[in-house]
């Protein structure tokens, strides 16, 4: 238990459950928001996707001044806004009419939960810069759980009260969400004297490494979501929901064995570890003819995804001065959302001219191009860091 309880402070935990909160009411929201808006609002399926795309394009353009606001409050403030800002957005939804209106209430959702996150992120990263690895792993448990609850409830409450019911239910959570923030401590890490004066605004240029991996490592969450199951229900496999049933419950149960294993391994190894697991779990989800592959595929991406998603959280924090630790996380941030709007609209176009099989096989290759600029570049990056912070230990 040593690790654990070193981490898993009270103000730590409380992050936890306000990202299980936020995390809820998001995935509600999302994995059902297709038929409100098609069925009830009468918009298209193409607007929808020009309403999604514009959404990640306006978090991702929010994210530097994002990260520059959680530098320059207390973290838990900044949870606060933004569980607020959430709030409002699912109640927008209710009078939304239009396409218009529509777009503005899901602008909003993605530029709050991003604020959500990234204050969660900062709180996460506060602890001894040898814990952060550990702590990033601990902090996965948040969207983990909230991935799994999220679309059952929502879906669930949609049957049998409506959609309306769903975004005030969410609206609930977003405040219950900003009240819990609030009992979290004024958690800061204290500023380094040394830090360089000069820094671009929002943009924090040691977390770049992570921008990178984010962008071509990390799409894979977007295009699975959006087409492993409608991929495997083609060929056949009517258990095909059963992917991220089995995935969300590896993902749980991994993350508590994933951080002793890159807090005594190291990132390096545990990301060469992790990102070959994730390389089977497309393969699988490509190459399944059955439900035995399907289930393996699960099981490799519980553990693959999010195993790697650690990882490139923790490059993204490694060599961020403590006033910067919001713009570090916003930055990584960045190049998550930025992916989705870059490989989403590519995918589409190799499904049709190939299919949904292909399109994942396709799609391995930005993997290996992010395994590949690892382990050129971050491998020794990692190596040179924890050398330089070994030998300032031993110095004092």
């Amino acid at each position: 238990m040593g690790i654990y309880k070193k981490i898993l402070t009270k103000d730590f935990i409380l992050m936890i459950i306000c990202v299980i909160l936020a995390g809820t009411a998001q995935m509600a929201v999302n994995t059902n928001l297709a038929g409100y808006v098609v069925g009830e609002v009468g918009l298209s399926q193409p607007q929808l996707g020009t309403i999604n795309s514009v959404g990640g394009i306006v978090a991702v353009v929010a994210y530097p001044l994002i990260g520059v606001l959680c530098d320059k409050i207390p973290y838990k403030f900044s949870g606060v806004m933004g569980a607020v800002i959430h709030g409002a957005a699912f109640l927008m939804y209710l009078q939304a009419n239009s396409f218009g209106s529509v777009m503005l209430a899901r602008c909003l959702q993605f530029a709050a939960f991003g604020f959500i996150l990234n204050a969660a992120l900062s709180i996460a990263s506060c602890v001894k810069k040898e814990w952060r690895s550990a702590a990033m792993t601990l902090y996965g448990l948040g969207p983990a759980l909230s991935y799994f609850t999220g679309p059952q409830l929502g879906t669930s409450i949609i049957q049998n009260s409506g959609y309306g019911v769903v975004f005030k239910m969410c609206a609930v959570v977003a405040f219950i969400t900003a009240v819990v923030f609030l009992f979290i401590g004024n958690v800061k890490m204290e500023a380094d004297p040394n830090a360089p004066k000069k820094v671009v605004f929002g943009f924090e240029k040691t977390a770049m490494p992570g921008f990178i991996l984010g962008l071509l490592i990390l799409q894979i969450v977007f295009i699975g979501q959006t087409y492993a199951t409608v991929s495997l229900l083609e060929r056949g496999i009517v258990q095909a929901a059963a992917f991220w049933t089995v995935g969300a419950v590896v993902n749980i149960v991994a993350r508590l064995f994933l951080t002793k294993i890159i807090n005594k391994a190291g990132i390096n190894k545990t990301f060469y570890f992790t990102v070959a697991l994730l390389v089977v779990a497309v393969l699988c989800i490509a190459l399944a003819n059955n439900i035995g592959l399907v289930m393996l595929a699960a099981v490799c991406w519980g553990i693959g995804y999010n195993g790697t998603q650690a990882c490139v959280m923790s490059v993204s924090v490694l060599r961020a001065t403590p006033e910067r630790l919001g713009q570090a996380n916003s930055t990584h941030q960045m190049g998550h959302n930025a992916s989705q709007i870059v490989w989403s609209p590519i995918a589409g176009v190799i499904i049709g001219i190939m299919g949904y099989q292909n399109m994942f096989l396709i799609m391995i290759l930005p993997i290996l191009a992010g395994i590949v600029f690892y382990l050129v570049y971050v491998r020794r990056m990692v190596n040179r860091t924890m050398e330089e912070r070994a030998a300032a230990e031993q110095e004092s």
